[in-house]
């Protein structure tokens, strides 16, 4: 069994792991819709840019919030993790 110490250390790492993953997740799309041109057409349309770069923001903070809570269900279903400790 992991003291409370141990459970720390373990679940700031699943939040770091998930925050950092999807940090460099979030980057790739846009990078492959300007290797595609798809990023010129988005830039091409009668809309702000900021809205494109805002869009992704918006939905990459969406994902990462709702699996920074999922995680540690998981963990404490899994047994990884006591309750209590969060």
């Amino acid at each position: 069994m992991l003291t409370g110490r141990e459970e720390a250390k373990i679940e700031a790492a699943l939040y770091h792991f998930t925050v950092a993953g999807n940090g460099v997740t979030a980057a790739m799309p846009l990078l492959f819709d300007e290797e595609t041109g798809y990023l010129d057409k988005l830039l091409s349309m009668p809309i702000r840019r900021s809205s494109i770069i805002l869009s992704r923001f918006v939905f990459q903070v969406g994902m990462n919030s709702a699996q920074v809570l999922v995680v540690p269900l998981v963990a404490v279903s899994a047994g990884l993790l006591a309750l209590g400790s969060w």
